[in-house]
């Protein structure tokens, strides 16, 4: 979707985040229960860290694969469209939402829960809401609309939530959750500042007069792909601007 010389900056930071913990899990593997999300830790010693740090945590190779190439097919079109504060702002919404649905559902739980999938849920979510025509590959194999793959994902994690599993499916379901809250609330959708503090001024989109000759080829690509349906409110302001200045050329 990106070549990596073109992918937002948050999403490459995201990645050598979850890279190099991954790199220093292999010599110090008391990160895990140190810095992974144990509900019981949370509850009872007040480690309230942890459901932030458990994001950048995964359990194998696999785990950290999965978790980044889902990172970049669902996020890099988030990141561009929205800005880094916004896309960092509903990333830890998310991932951190998700780990107190753990806690909350398990309080008593003493294994760590550890990885971005409950962030990652959250961007499919999000980019499912921004999408919903587009045609997404089920594990790869089916095709499915990307509004329908969301609902089906929500119910099969729902109903294997309580089966015995290595899989932390509450983590997926708060994802999930959060992003639903995030564009079902305006209070959800706060701004986050140059300064690292959260402001509740209203969101603003960027100029369409500021936005890229590359941003408005990513439009063209997605209606030839999707369709005008597909479109935001803010893509759609892009193209009637951009449609206004070329009159003005002539």
């Amino acid at each position: 979707m990106y070549p990596s010389s073109s992918l937002p900056r948050v999403i490459l930071v995201l990645l050598a985040a979850f890279t190099a913990c991954f790199g220093v899990q292999q010599v110090a593997p008391m990160m895990v229960p140190m810095f992974g999300l144990t509900p019981f830790l949370v509850l009872k010693r007040w480690w309230l860290w942890q459901p932030a740090t458990y994001i950048f945590l995964h359990g194998n190779f696999i785990h950290l694969l999965f978790n980044g190439l889902s990172l970049y097919w669902f996020g890099a079109t988030l990141a561009y469209s929205w800005g880094t504060a916004r896309f960092l702002f509903y990333f830890f919404l998310c991932g951190i939402g998700a780990g107190f649905l753990v806690v909350a559902t398990q309080p008593l739980g003493t294994i760590p829960t550890i990885g971005a999938s409950g962030a990652i849920y959250g961007l499919l979510y999000a980019w499912a809401k921004e999408n919903p025509e587009a045609i997404v590959y089920m594990y790869g194999l089916f095709p499915m609309r990307a509004k329908h793959l969301v609902i089906l994902l929500g119910v099969i994690e729902f109903m294997l939530s309580y089966t015995p599993s290595p899989i932390a499916r509450f983590a997926h379901l708060g994802g999930l959750l959060m992003g639903w809250l995030y564009f079902r609330f305006a209070i959800f959708d706060l701004r986050l500042t140059i300064g690292g503090l959260l402001s509740s001024r209203p969101r603003e989109e960027p100029d369409p007069e500021e936005v890229t000759e590359r941003e408005i080829d990513r439009i063209l690509e997605k209606i030839s792909a999707h369709g005008m349906d597909s479109l935001t409110p803010w893509e759609k302001k892009i193209l009637d601007e951009a449609s206004h200045q070329q009159k003005g050329n002539y």
